[in-house]
């Protein structure tokens, strides 16, 4: 390991991983690679996805299934730099279910460290049994962002075991007329986006569960 700079992601067993990580405060935009990747993918280089179909997705919006999600993780902070750390559920949206690229992104920051959202606060709402501020980013509105609509729900309070219905934030977005009912659930990830920081976590358990069709 560069004594500088690192970042090491360990797949210590099938339900376990584990992150090292340091990175100076000259250092932005860093992303620890997602433990966690259902339906498709898309990256910042170039893209990734995963097999169609994976997990039961795509999936309309408007029919609105309860995708409950679960995670149990351990954190350890070495002190090094002032840490920006956030866990988040991504929801991947398309305009079809094979699209060539994705239409929008809504981010579930259900444990963060410093982490603040690009883009607009637009309010607040209960969920999971907390309160999340909600911010909307719009497409084109930033040189550093995508080009497609995104949305993130900051938690206000840490937890280091987030669990509940994602299907709650695509209801609220809906309710507001923010994504159309034909707009697609193309992927869901949960992962670690760092910016800076020195330390380390471990994934212990996640969870992703999406009721079968017909129960939709």
């Amino acid at each position: 390991l560069n004594s500088d700079w690192y970042q090491r992601v360990v797949l210590e067993d099938d339900n376990t991983i584990s992150f090292e990580y340091k990175w100076d405060s000259n250092n932005y935009n860093i992303m620890g690679y997602p433990a966690f990747i259902a339906g498709w993918h898309w990256g910042t280089f170039l893209g990734s996805r995963a097999p169609k179909g994976t997990f039961g997705l795509p999936a309309r919006v408007g029919d609105n299934p309860a995708y409950m999600v679960s995670a149990k993780l351990s954190h350890k902070n070495e002190d090094a730099y002032p840490e920006y750390l956030n866990m988040a559920w991504d929801i991947w949206l398309g305009t079809s279910d094979n699209p060539s690229e994705p239409s929008g992104e809504i981010m579930v920051w259900a444990w963060y460290v410093n982490q603040i959202p690009d883009g607009q606060l637009q309010g607040q709402i209960t969920a999971w049994g907390a309160q999340w501020d909600v911010y909307r980013y719009k497409a084109g509105s930033s040189p550093y962002g995508p080009k497609w609509n995104s949305f993130a729900f900051l938690r206000k309070t840490p937890t280091l075991e987030p669990a509940g219905n994602l299907g709650e934030f695509i209801s609220y977005l809906r309710s507001r007329g923010w994504i159309p009912d034909d707009e697609r659930v193309v992927g869901i990830q949960f992962g670690a986006e760092l910016g800076r920081g020195q330390g380390s976590f471990r994934i212990n358990n996640y969870s992703l569960t999406i009721p079968p069709a017909d129960a939709r």
